[in-house]
C-alpha cells in the first residue's frame, strides 16, 4: 500500500502473513531505507536497515514499511 507523507516522502507498506520467507521486487526501492518487525525483532522495537537493491527479502510473519529515496 503506497502512501505520500506530509513532508513528502513515498513509503510502501509491506506485509507478509506466510510463515515462510519471500521475496518482493520494488522498483526504485534502492538506496531507501526499511524498516520492520517479525518473528526475530520479538516484542523489540521494529529494526532498521537500508535497502542495496529493488528486491527485498521479508521473512515469515513480517511487517515492513519501505521509504524510498
Amino acid at each position: 500500500m503506497p502512501v505520500i507523507t506530509k513532508n513528502g516522502k513515498k513509503r510502501v507498506l509491506l506485509v507478509n502473513k506466510s510463515q515462510n520467507a519471500m521475496d518482493v521486487q520494488l522498483a526504485g526501492a534502492s538506496g531507501g531505507q526499511l524498516e520492520y518487525a517479525d518473528r526475530t525483532t520479538g516484542f523489540d522495537p521494529a529494526k532498521k536497515t537500508y535497502v542495496n537493491s529493488d528486491k527485498i527479502s521479508l521473512n515469515g510473519f513480517s511487517v515492513a514499511v519501505t521509504t524510498l529515496p
